[in-house]
């Protein structure tokens, strides 16, 4: 996303020019989608002794466009974005003098923002130059070239004549990407981010910053996007659209576009296209998905297949239609300032999700994608009314005099304990969600299925709120059908209700223990039995829905202490340079441990080609051993707690960090064929290490790679 990052560019000593520049005239922004109601959001810029910090620049990007303010004498900024998109709004704070940077980011999980209060802390600057070259190593000028910070936060810049750009950011943040691209030329980046180090507690790794980070322009074929009225086969002019996912092999992530889209997105023509001349030749993916965003259409996603595309896509896009009606008091009056929310559901892959606010005679209108079915509702702290659903939006045919009479929200109210003595468990999140009619109850409806999908077509709405100090939870909420949900072992966790015209309702969910408990341990060396200060912890819960893994590392004396899941895990431990590790299974009620590591078991061997005998250079590999998601060891697993390399020119691999007495199995790895696709792996073979820290020499082992996994090109 654009940032407003000029000054501290010009303060390095250069002229940075936003990637919009040199996109030309083609690169002209289209109107962005209907973005809702705006809503007021502050928070307070801090130094690193978190005092306030006076005039810094303050930005938010919700993606299809900014809002800036300034920190005042108490370092408090105010800022009007859309209401919509404040889930996980990316803020950016910096000043000229001295030259600071300072991220922070809404939550996603929080149903209401109004008592969130963002706390950005700035950080020294640091600088990154990168140098953008053509395939024959020559400069290129005027390329746009970047920066992703934790995903999401980008800062960008233009080469100059020696193909070189600067660039400065947060001190302490975490490099993902680092990207060039160019009209005509194409594009490179290079990804920081692993999702197994990610997962595993581990530092990823990050460019040198004290050299220039190399990128090399790749130009594939161009792609012609056609945007057609899906009606009346009318071109849709000045659309914003862009690429979604590419993926470079050997990376270890893709390159999510969509963080780029008012640097990368194109604007369509009068005849409805827009055609993008800088993809890459080297993207992995069987397909690429395109997004489109033209005010009044619908927002649906287009593939094209890289195999059958011929360089054209045509999206038809169905224009919104509005669904009208008017709120009122109990008194009849009009209701001013009342949010709605409507949620849609059909068989298209993409949802509808949209909001409104009453006008002063109460009256609202939503514009929605056609062909789905809706739930409409009242979206209000204060009031509420019975939901209206059953609702078919079909082209064309707008939805009048979906009124709503509002009445004093219903009270759902509950307690959440564990343990015979019903322990209040705080901080626990209770999941609500209410529930339009669904399609196979309207007879006589029907909905557009050219896929003959089977899958029930109902809309939800989903909120979530967590647990006082003494276990208790509320939501407010209107006539309608719900469940909420508890603790997972609680009996049942799931309780389902209709509610009419009570004024509360009671949910109370009593599991017969904790899910969550404290667990302490030490960390000593197996010769010396001495502490080890660093041992970085990974626990996966042997369980299918635990959701994150165990991630903690030990203090001076050895000693950690974290909150974690009452399930059973397998833990891995490592000495801070990894060159001593244990595997330790611990049970659900296991509060205490004390975790010995032995010196690490390396595997080396040369990977060989399966028909010719050659050496197979740049192949990634790993070693993993089966940490099954129960107790019994069997069914659903993850690989995991292994190590991960690249062979050399001569298919030589080397693999460390493995622990004695541990099943690995050695896996020839590639990269997913599209985004959301795991990895792909083949098992080359499989050993048990007998002795701590020995290596073991496999020798020249063949790859076998059947099915859809594929060998490394030889050279």
């Amino acid at each position: 996303m654009r940032r407003k990052t000029l000054a501290i560019w010009q303060l390095a000593g250069i002229i940075l020019l936003g990637i919009g520049n040199f996109l030309g005239s083609s690169r002209t922004f289209a109107a962005p989608p209907e973005l809702g109601p705006l809503t007021e959001v502050s928070g307070t810029v801090v130094d690193q002794q978190r005092k306030p910090v006076q005039g810094a620049s303050v930005t938010a990007d919700y993606g299809f466009g900014e809002a800036s303010a300034e920190s005042d004498t108490a370092g408090r900024f105010t800022l009007r974005v859309p209401k919509k998109h404040i889930r996980g709004l990316r803020v950016v704070a910096q000043t000229e003098h001295p030259p600071r940077i300072g991220l922070d980011s809404w939550p996603y999980e929080e149903e209401r923002f109004d008592d969130y209060d963002c706390r950005v802390s700035l950080q020294p600057a640091r600088e990154l130059t990168i140098r953008v070259q053509d395939a024959q190593g020559q400069p290129v000028s005027e390329a746009g070239a970047g920066v992703l910070v934790n995903h999401a936060f980008a800062f960008h810049g233009q080469t100059n004549d020696e193909g070189l750009c600067q660039l400065l950011l947060p001190q302490e943040e975490d490099i993902h990407t680092v990207y060039a691209i160019k009209p005509e030329m194409g594009l490179d980046y290079r990804g920081y981010y692993d999702s197994q180090k990610s997962q595993a507690g581990l530092p990823l790794d990050q460019p040198d910053l004290t050299q220039p980070m190399e990128l090399t322009l790749n130009k594939g074929e161009d792609i012609t996007l056609t945007l057609v009225d899906a009606e009346t086969g009318e071109p849709i002019p000045d659309a914003l659209a862009y690429p979604w996912y590419v993926q470079k092999e050997g990376e270890p992530s893709d390159l999510n576009l969509s963080f780029l889209v008012q640097d990368i997105g194109g604007k369509s023509d009068q005849s409805g296209q827009v055609t993008f001349t800088w993809l890459p030749g080297w993207d992995t993916n069987t397909s690429l998905t395109f997004w489109p965003h033209s005010s009044g259409y619908e927002q649906k996603r287009g593939t094209y297949d890289y195999s059958t595309g011929k360089g054209s896509l045509t999206i038809e896009l169905q224009k919104l239609v509005p669904i009208r009606g008017r709120v009122t008091l109990p008194t009849g009056d009009p209701a001013p300032g009342i949010s709605l929310t409507a949620r849609g559901k059909g068989y298209s892959f993409d949802s509808f999700s949209g909001e409104a606010e009453t006008d002063i005679e109460g009256h609202y209108e939503i514009f929605a994608a056609p062909n789905q079915l809706y739930l409409i509702l009242i979206d209000d702290q204060n009031w509420a009314a019975k939901a209206q659903d059953g609702l078919v939006l079909r082209p064309g045919e707008p939805l009048d005099n979906v009124d709503f009479s509002l009445q004093k929200p219903i009270r759902v109210f509950g307690q959440v304990s564990a343990g015979p003595n019903a322990e209040p468990m705080s901080e626990f999140r209770v999941s609500c969600y209410q529930y339009g009619k669904g399609l196979h109850e309207l007879a006589g409806r029907d909905l557009p299925n050219p896929e003959n999908s089977n899958r029930v077509i109902r809309p939800t709405q989903y909120r979530t709120v967590s647990t006082d100090k003494n276990g208790r939870f509320e939501f407010f909420v209107g006539p309608g059908n719900y469940d909420i949900r508890g603790p997972r072992n609680a009996d049942p966790n799931i309780v389902k209700f209709e509610l009419h015209e009570e004024d509360e309702y009671e949910v109370n969910f009593a599991a017969p223990r904790k899910t969550a408990g404290m667990f302490t341990g030490l960390v000593v060396d197996g010769d010396s039995l001495e502490p080890v200060a660093g041992a970085k912890i990974v626990g996966i819960y042997q369980e299918q829905l635990a959701g994150r893994d165990l991630v903690v590392t030990t203090d001076h004396t050895g000693r950690f202490a974290v909150k974690r899941q009452l399930l059973p895990m397998v833990l891995r431990t490592s000495s801070p340079e990894g060159e001593s590790v244990a595997i330790t299974k611990i049970s659900g009620s296991e509060n205490v441990t004390v975790i010995t590591l032995e010196p690490a078991v390396t595997i080396t061997g040369r990977l060989m080609h399966p028909q010719s005998g050659a050496p197979i250079p740049n192949a990634s590999m790993s070693a993993e051993m089966r940490v099954h998601l129960n107790e019994n060891g069997q069914g659903p697993f993850r690989l995991a707690f292994g190590g991960r390399t690249t062979t050399d020119d001569d298919g030589r691999f080397e693999l460390s960090g493995l622990s004695a007495d541990q099943e690995y199995e050695v896996f020839l790895v590639t990269q997913p064929v599209r985004p959301g696709q795991t990895r792909q792996t083949t098992t080359i073979h499989k050993l048990t290490p007998e002795k701590a820290g020995e290596t073991i020499d496999l020798k020249d082992i063949r790859a076998e790679a059947p099915g859809a996994v594929q060998l490394p090109r030889l050279r």
